[in-house]
């Protein structure tokens, strides 16, 4: 029997929630560019929030996403490569 390492991709998606407060005003069309722009910078949900107060001082944060990571709503495994292992022959019997 021959042995195999298998790279495994796990990818694992969460779905996240959380309210904002913004001025009576504001379009759909800033917002919308607002959350662009804060998609792209941040790194986390939570980053979501901080990066959208510093945009404009007139947006707030009401409720913050949960961090958990209990229970993601999505995986998906994919494996990408393998390679045969091979054994040391003087370990063979």
């Amino acid at each position: 029997m021959r042995k195999v390492r298998l790279s495994i991709q796990e990818t694992l998606k969460y779905q996240r929630d959380m309210i904002i407060e913004i001025p009576d005003d504001m379009s759909e069309s800033t917002l919308n560019s607002f959350l662009d722009k804060a998609q792209r910078k941040a790194q986390a949900a939570i980053d979501v929030g901080y990066i959208l107060e510093d945009f404009n001082d007139e947006i707030n944060v009401i409720e913050q996403p949960d961090e958990s990571t209990d229970s993601p709503c999505d995986t998906e495994i994919e494996i990408d490569d393998f390679d045969f292992i091979k054994e040391d022959v003087d370990n063979i019997i």
